[in-house]
């Protein structure tokens, strides 16, 4: 047997010394703890934690897929709930697994507490690769697992963010240990864990985090080119396509369908330079690395962005420490990388703002289908806290140098500088308040104006007017943070202060100093069964419920209604045209009016009765209006005369118009009113008619008041064996849905003639049609629906979602997945013969 390596010993603040693999434990214990102490009110699920697009949509969508899998036994691959349906994704997740034994919104919770520790975790094992001390591991570690980039992005609701920002440094840790080691293993475990997050994650980080993995092999290609020659280069861009190709397969379950229908989507294709510059990172906003409060936090932020819900707060002694790297170390190859990764991170983040970002935009491939490149700053977080932990090295190593030298003098005078410099500018800008408030005004108003018009310009100049003394008030809080740091570091050089105690009381700065913003993010709102409770108007629409299934199936339209745009509505079992999804259909988006945004939008619903009757909206939700109101105060009058302009104004048709042709059915004590539809056609009707159209007529078509869908369809295509007969549906003609799930619809049908069977659900090539237990055409029946031809006679028909690359794919990753498993325990196996 090999001789077993006596633990290191390191002295603790007294006689006595613990070893290093102990302290190792303790070290990571307190990561572990952390997020846990952070995350500690939310834990027993009392309360939901708040994140606005998880109360949006995220909430509802994760919970309908737990439901289903539960209902139906299976996964379901389409959502019909919301945008009259669309692919639901991947939900063979290790995070769907977990809500089939625990609430949602707990699983949702413990994301972020993981998602937490393990960027803690990486960036500790990181900075112990890169063999630096356990003190600048841990220093690092608090740093990235407590920055805005991290720990903000509760209150948007992006644990996908988190998740990418938490894996990134183990994909970085197991291909620097590759390269190091020239061993595939490692380069396997780095594309196991790019796959993993590539599903789980969010997508637009990892790809990010990907593109800098392929600079950083290629950096250390460069700088060992003369030890690793030709053939050792080769060998490990070998191993590097191996674990890239290990990545590709374990994330083709979730994306080879996507980019098989990436052209069905409204965000299938770029849609131009502002649209991939749009929420970038304003440069001045560059100063919320000293202070958070200058563009303001939340409902203070009078920013160019329409509106800020994280920070890129990181803490005031990484940024010293890392100045301090910069400065002493600069001419480290790991220094150099990071600067460079820093510098080109921040530029990037600030996307439109500088030419420079039209480099990336036309060089890497899928940018353009990206926005937000703000989103990449995480990796700037990254950059600095590893140059912290570089800076922290330097007083370990070299502390009798440093004291000795002139390099002393060099880092009082560098923090020195610094301080002024923040002094000065905090002085300028207290003194001169409203010199400053002027600027800004003057600065911004046009920028504003531009994108946002008048209304929300003169409420964004106001809130800088009410931010202004919580700036000032963060510039006083920095400068106290600066000096107290300044001090430990000036100590610690000068061997004034021994290590342990500089780490303890730096880490308990650096604590407060990132916990006391980032608490700003962590809100809390009531249990989900409180929060999504049903309202009035959810109890009037389920009580239609209790029919048989083929009535029962509808959709609601809401209009004016506190609930349009998020899945409130789905998640009572009720389906809507609109709600709250990353990416509706293209053809859809069209069809109600939106154009190729992805938000809801639906003006053609209004105007256009046909489109309103074959999308089956058979409930309007809006406000209520009286008929009379003559009898009411000047000033309610003149509120309702406004509403109903608005419609006119909004829709491009009067209310007057809109409610001849709507039924008042219910209205509850809050205003809201439910209007019936009487003209709505069913989910499944039969024409015996239909019109060949071309794609780009058939909007034109829809929206003519000499079109009726009841007795004619639109089809793109000419059928192959049906002729226009000229008849209309007879009441002895039968249709009835006898069995509707997310992944098939089963129809029962009895037609006199040969017809067109026509389905109010969205077209997708993913779908397929079964007549009488063979497949027929699928046609796409009046811009966006689902068509298939019949004979005369009974039939069964089955629509059923076939995707052939979610199998290609779910079979690629399944055995990409078994095969990681079988490297984990030869890895294991190798470890433990060598020990």
């Amino acid at each position: 047997m090999g001789r077993v390596k006596r633990a290191k010993k390191l002295p603790i603040a007294g006689p006595k010394a613990i070893s290093e693999s102990t302290l190792n434990k303790i070290l990571i214990t307190i990561l572990f703890v952390l997020p846990i102490i952070y995350f500690a009110p939310f834990l027993s699920g009392s309360k939901m934690l708040y994140g606005s697009d998880w109360l949006l949509g995220a909430y509802s969508s994760m919970k309908w897929v737990a439901d289903c899998i539960k209902a139906n036994g299976s996964a379901p691959l389409w959502n019909p709930a919301v945008f009259c349906g669309l692919p639901a994704g991947n939900p063979y997740t290790f995070y769907t697994l977990l809500t089939l034994v625990l609430p949602v919104h707990v699983v949702w919770t413990y994301l972020f507490v993981f998602g937490t520790f393990l960027a803690g975790l990486g960036m500790y094992l990181y900075l112990k690769e890169l063999k630096l001390s356990l003190s600048p591991c841990f220093i690092g570690a608090l740093v990235y697992m407590g920055c805005g980039s991290v720990l903000s992005m509760t209150y948007p609701g992006h644990e996908g963010k988190i998740m990418a920002a938490g894996l990134f440094p183990f994909i970085l840790l197991f291909l620097h240990k590759g390269l190091a080691e020239h061993r595939l293993v490692y380069f396997l475990f780095a594309g196991g864990v790019g796959g993993f997050a590539a599903t789980h994650a969010h997508f637009q980080l990892i790809y990010y985090a990907g593109i800098v993995c392929i600079f950083y092999l290629l950096y250390h290609l460069i700088w060992q080119r003369n030890e690793n020659k030709l053939k050792g280069s080769l060998r490990l861009m070998s191993y590097s396509v191996a674990g890239l190709v290990l990545a590709g397969g374990l994330l083709a379950i979730n994306y080879l369908p996507i980019f098989a229908g990436i052209g069905w989507g409204a965000r299938g294709e770029g849609r131009g330079y502002e649209f991939a510059t749009s929420w970038a990172l304003p440069p001045n906003e560059l100063l919320g690395l000293l202070t958070p409060h200058f563009s303001g936090i939340l409902d203070n932020y009078w920013g160019e962005n329409y509106f800020k819900l994280d920070t890129q707060y990181i803490g005031i002694v990484p940024l010293l420490l890392a100045v301090v790297a910069m400065v002493f170390r600069s001419r480290e190859k790991y220094v150099k990388f990071f600067i460079g990764l820093a510098v080109v991170a921040t530029v990037f983040a600030v996307g439109g703002h500088t030419p420079l970002y039209r480099i990336p935009y036309h060089i890497l491939p899928g940018i353009k289908k990206f926005r937000g490149p703000s989103m990449i700053f995480f990796l700037g977080a990254f950059s600095i806290a590893v140059l912290l932990g570089f800076g922290i090295q330097l007083f370990i190593e070299n502390q009798k140098a440093i004291v000795k030298s002139k390099k002393l003098k060099k880092l009082g005078l560098l923090l020195g500088i610094i301080f002024g410099i923040v002094v000065i500018f905090s002085l300028i800008c207290s003194l001169g308040k409203e010199s400053v408030l002027s600027f800004l005004k003057e600065h911004f108003q046009p920028v504003l104006l531009a994108s946002y018009g008048p209304g929300l310009t003169q409420q964004k100049l106001q809130t800088i007017v009410q931010n202004y003394p919580y700036f000032i008030g963060g510039l006083g809080r920095t400068i106290f943070l600066i000096a107290v740091n300044s001090i430990l570091i000036i100590l610690l050089a000068t061997k004034k202060l021994k290590l342990v105690p500089w780490t303890i009381v730096s880490a308990v700065i650096l604590l407060f100093d990132q916990w006391s913003i980032e608490k700003k993010f962590l809100k809390s709102v009531p249990h989900p069964k409180e929060y999504y409770k049903a309202d009035e108007v959810v109890n009037f629409l389920s009580s239609t419920g209790s029919q048989p299934v083929d009535n029962s199936l509808y959709r609601v339209f809401p209009v004016y209604y506190e609930h349009s745009t998020d899945g409130y509505l789905p998640l009572h079992n009720i389906q809507s045209v609109g709600g709250y999804v990353p990416n509706p259909g293209e053809r859809y988006q069209k069809l109600i009016g939106a154009g190729e945004s992805v938000m809801f939008n639906a003006p053609n619903l209004m105007r256009y009765r046909n489109i309103v009757d074959i999308l089956n909206v058979k409930y309007i939700v809006s406000l209520w209006v009286p008929d009379d109101i003559s009898g009411y105060p000047e000033n309610i009058q003149k509120a309702i005369e406004d509403f109903k302009l608005s419609f006119f104004k909004k829709w491009g048709i009067s209310w007057t118009e809109v409610r001849n042709r709507l039924k008042l059915v219910y209205r509850d004590a809050r205003g809201y009113a439910v209007y019936e539809n009487e003209n709505a056609l069913p989910r499944v009707w039969i024409t015996h008619n239909f019109k060949v159209v071309p794609r780009e007529q058939v909007l034109k078509e829809l929206k003519s008041t000499e079109f009726d869908p009841r007795t004619i369809v639109l089809i793109e295509e000419e059928p192959s064996t049906i002729q226009n007969l000229e008849l209309r549906i007879q009441n002895s003609e039968k249709v009835k849905i006898v069995g509707y799930t997310p992944n098939k619809i089963t129809i029962e049908t009895e037609l006199e003639a040969p017809g067109f069977l026509v389905l109010s659900e969205n077209w997708h090539s993913d779908w397929k049609v079964y007549v009488d237990g063979k497949e027929s055409k699928l046609y796409v029946a009046d811009y966006a629906l689902r068509a298939v031809q019949l004979d005369e006679g009974e039939h069964k028909v089955e629509f059923i979602y076939d995707s052939p690359y979610f199998k290609i794919g779910a079979t690629l990753s399944f055995i990409s997945f078994l095969f990681l498993l079988g490297v984990i325990g030869f890895w294991v196996r190798t470890r433990k013969r060598s020990q």
